[in-house]
């Protein structure tokens, strides 16, 4: 879906809303395609539904080539394909305790988002995600964060986790930037953590 830019708005803009009683969030996001045409995309950032196995096998299948499988939680990792990846991610008894997002633009997957369960991990959960090789640098990633981020707070989390390889960079700038505090896990991992309290002092602090 495509929209004529609007100079009169700051991007990204983010609107929540209801549709068919679950909670989804549309961001809006201004793209240069030419010095004399400027448009804006739209991603809707929801959990996956079954209509979605085609679009998310795509993604997975972008993400695997792309050597980005560490980000796949174990019983995804473990599958050898985008479609028993799928399968797993739509039956696994994990998968239901686990919260996925992805974010979708012009019907294609271009974000995978996963938080671990938290129930047996201190109300800390892991994060993790990945961006489609070809929609990377548009702030997807960050957008993303903040949506897993307002989702773990909501859910009771008191803090969020991530590990993050050491070659890394545009990771370990991201997870700065959100204000994660990262130390040595092993010789090849970052451990970062980020205090969900934090944030929505911040978000008060907006709003005032």
């Amino acid at each position: 879906m495509l929209l004529w830019a609007d100079t009169g708005l700051f991007f990204p803009c983010q609107v929540r809303y209801l549709y068919e009683g679950r909670e989804h969030l549309l961001v809006l996001f201004k793209i240069r395609a030419t010095p004399l045409d400027t448009i804006r995309s739209v991603m809707i950032i929801r959990g996956p539904e079954q209509s979605d196995q085609s679009a998310i096998e795509q993604l997975f299948a972008a993400l695997l080539t792309a050597g980005n499988q560490h980000v796949l939680p174990p019983y995804l990792l473990t599958q050898q394909n985008p479609v028993n990846n799928t399968n797993a991610l739509y039956t696994s008894a994990q998968s239901n305790k686990d919260l996925h997002r992805f974010g979708f633009t012009r019907g294609q997957a271009v974000v995978y988002g996963f938080l671990s369960s938290w129930e047996d991990s201190l109300q800390s959960p892991q994060l993790s995600l990945a961006v489609h090789p070809s929609f990377r640098r548009h702030g997807f990633a960050r957008t993303m964060c903040n949506q897993l981020h307002d989702l773990a707070r909501i859910r009771g989390a008191r803090s969020v986790r991530v590990l993050i390889l050491r070659e890394n960079k545009d990771a370990i700038a991201l997870c700065q930037s959100l204000g994660y505090r990262l130390s040595p896990a092993t010789e090849t991992h970052l451990h970062g953590s980020r205090d969900l309290d934090e944030i929505q002092n911040e978000h008060s602090r907006q709003v005032a």
